[in-house]
């Protein structure tokens, strides 16, 4: 009985850690599809002399799962991802000069990812709405 005991304990310990090496591949992917926006964009920016306001016009494949709120302006963009697996996590990006800037981004050109996503799915989320104010880099 005692064996039976141990097994389940261990089992249940590899079961934990499973699920949160899959959320961080959730975040990972999130996080991708938001680096491969940023570089399109910039590539657009240089044709075009503005941001895309819309993921399609640019040439990449935003991953299964992952829902893309974009807002391009003429000197600046900001996205967030969502995984559909990751009900409270969101990542983020911002840059050039944008009158709203998704959360939870915080400094221009870097992907932030909130405490949920930080926390592998545990945790609250600082997302939510438009995000914060307007913001230049």
């Amino acid at each position: 009985m005692l064996v039976v005991v141990v097994i389940l304990g261990i089992l249940a310990t590899l079961g934990s850690n499973l699920m949160g090496a899959r959320d961080k591949a959730y975040i990972a992917v999130m996080k991708a599809d938001l680096h491969n926006l940023a570089t399109e964009q910039a590539r657009y920016a240089i044709d075009n002399y503005e941001y895309s306001n819309s993921a399609p016009d640019l040439p990449f494949t935003i991953s299964e799962g992952i829902t893309m709120e974009l807002l391009g302006e003429t000197l600046g963009f900001t996205a967030r991802t969502t995984h559909r697996a990751l009900a409270d996590a969101s990542c983020a990006i911002f840059m050039g000069r944008v009158s709203s800037i998704y959360s939870p981004a915080t400094v221009c050109g870097v992907i932030t990812c909130d405490d949920a996503a930080a926390a592998g799915g545990g945790g609250g989320s600082s997302g939510g709405g438009g995000g914060g104010g307007s913001s230049t880099c």
